[in-house]
């Protein structure tokens, strides 16, 4: 997979509501992320696992 933009590593906090997720970035902020996937992710939502974020490029999206 490849992506126009630099992805932004971070450790999974909590996934919720089958698309988002608290991710905790190095300098200690935390966001909430959206991921477009649309089934079931309940066996990768581990906490503390390693995520890559990518920033918003549709500026109509409610998250960054």
């Amino acid at each position: 997979m490849t992506f126009d933009t630099a992805l932004t590593e971070g450790r999974l906090i909590n996934g919720y509501k089958r698309i988002l997720a608290d991710v905790g970035l190095d300098n200690g902020e935390i966001v909430t992320a959206d991921c477009a996937n649309s089934v079931s992710m309940m066996g990768l939502k581990e906490s503390g696992s390693t995520v890559y974020l990518s920033p918003k490029t549709n500026p109509k999206t409610k998250l960054d």
